[in-house]
């Protein structure tokens, strides 16, 4: 099949307003403004879109650098980065990489909204324990989301936990997110009620 470059633009316009969005929103958390920015380095396959660049350009007033590889960059970074961390575990002068989380996480309640148990920008790895009141015999579902919106279903749904106390009481939540981005829940309920646990795959 052959495609035109207005078609493959008007395939990849949602794609390419997503890109301008998490771009505005890394400055906004930064508290930067475009023309503070030195320059603008673009790098990745896509960044060679006509569409990709005239667009960043648009919405940062300044043109992207055309001196770097934008396919080479990225490995390059990931090798430099690499051996800087070798460095400091071998006790010599190097880099540290903290992560940290890049959507708040949190728990759905009844009136349907979202109650927010780890910040944007926490960082990783991070643990958090909440309590939830219960009742004896009465089935409780926790289910866990993450994202900025004030309604839960609103935001990526990560998965939930299931269990009936057999006495009234609070079961405790224990939030864990690792290093590497993996969320780890765990319920303990009051009495006999066993200790459930919940691993999304690439949940932060």
């Amino acid at each position: 099949a052959e495609l035109d470059r207005s078609t493959i633009e008007r395939l990849t316009a949602d794609l390419v307003d997503r890109t301008i969005e998490t771009t505005r929103a890394v400055l906004d958390a930064a508290k930067l403004a475009p023309g503070s920015l030195d320059e603008v380095l673009m790098v990745g396959g896509q960044s060679l879109a006509p569409l990709v660049r005239r667009r960043v350009e648009e919405a940062l007033g300044r043109r992207g650098r055309s001196d770097v590889d934008p396919l080479g960059a990225v490995a390059l970074g990931a090798a430099i980065l690499g051996e800087a961390m070798r460095r400091v575990e071998k006790g010599r002068a190097g880099v540290r990489l903290s992560e940290i989380l890049s959507l708040p996480i949190g728990i759905a309640l009844r009136d349907g909204s979202m109650r927010r148990v780890l910040d944007r920008r926490t960082p990783l790895p991070a643990e958090k324990t909440l309590s939830v009141p219960v009742s004896a015999g009465a089935p409780v579902g926790i289910a866990v989301f993450q994202g900025d919106a004030p309604v839960a279903d609103q935001n990526e749904y990560l998965g939930g936990l299931h269990l009936t106390p057999d006495r009234a009481g609070e079961i405790v939540l224990r939030f864990r997110v690792n290093a590497d981005g993996t969320l780890h829940l765990v319920a303990r309920g009051p009495g006999s009620a066993p200790e459930r646990a919940l691993t999304p795959a690439d949940s932060a």
